[in-house]
This record gives C-alpha cells, sequence and structure tokens, in this order.
C-alpha cells in the first residue's frame, strides 16, 4: 500500500516537472523569436519604409515592440502548457480510475465467487443429510 503511494506520488511529481520544465522552455523561446521578429519588423519598417537611417527612437520603439511582442507570446504559450499540462493530469486520472475499478471488480469477483463456493457446500451438506434422514 505504501509502496503504492510512493510510485502515485513519483508519477505525479515527475508529470509536474516535465510540465514546468516543457512550459519554461517555450515560453521562453516564444519570448526571444518572437520579441526579435517584432523588433526587426519595426526596424525593417523605419530601414526600407521612411529612411535609411533609423533613429535612436525608432531603436527604442523596436526594443519595446519586441518585448511586448515576446511577451505577448510566451503568456500565450504558458497557457498553452498549463491546459496540456491539465488533460495530461485528466488523462492520468482516468488511467488511475480504471485500474482502481479493474480491482475492485476482481476483488468483488473473488468474494462473491467465495461466498458461492461456501453457500455451494452448504447447500451440498444439507442435501447430503437430508439425503441421510430419508434413507434412515
Amino acid at each position: 500500500m505504501i509502496t503504492q503511494d510512493i510510485r502515485r506520488i513519483e508519477t505525479v511529481s515527475g508529470h509536474i516537472l516535465r510540465a514546468v520544465g516543457r512550459a519554461f522552455v517555450k515560453v521562453f523561446s516564444s519570448f526571444i523569436i518572437f520579441g526579435a521578429i517584432g523588433a526587426g519588423a519595426v526596424e525593417g519598417v523605419s530601414y526600407f519604409g521612411v529612411t535609411n537611417h533609423p533613429t535612436t527612437l525608432t531603436h527604442i520603439a523596436a526594443g519595446v515592440f519586441g518585448v511586448v511582442l515576446g511577451y505577448a507570446a510566451g503568456l500565450t504559450a504558458a497557457v498553452v502548457e498549463a491546459i496540456r499540462a491539465l488533460i495530461d493530469a485528466g488523462k492520468e486520472a482516468e488511467k488511475g480510475a480504471v485500474r482502481l475499478e479493474q480491482t475492485v471488480a476482481s476483488d468483488a469477483g473473488k468474494v462473491i465467487g467465495g461466498a458461492e463456493g461456501g453457500v455451494e457446500g452448504i447447500v451440498k451438506a444439507v442435501g447430503h443429510e437430508v439425503q441421510n434422514l430419508e434413507h434412515k
């Protein structure tokens, strides 16, 4: 019983650690990638659209836009990973419930089978005694 609880805790902690690690990597990479895309887009529009020499204000605006876009992408990745973790936890709970149901059904079958065997033994014994009484 205790070993099953320890295994269950290890399983749950493993799921949590994998989900947190996967979420951290995805949030960080999304932030960097989309931040670079946002800053590059502002710099590109400034360079090719307005003038060939972006100003300091353009660089600041590009940095701010990159941070905002990266932040939004990171939050989106975090929400997606949280939902994925909830779905995985639900699937794991379903597997546990199915295993529990199978165990209960198996144990109930053993109890009923044992009771049926006991009842059959009693019926046979009573029948044997009745036959003995009839022959006397």
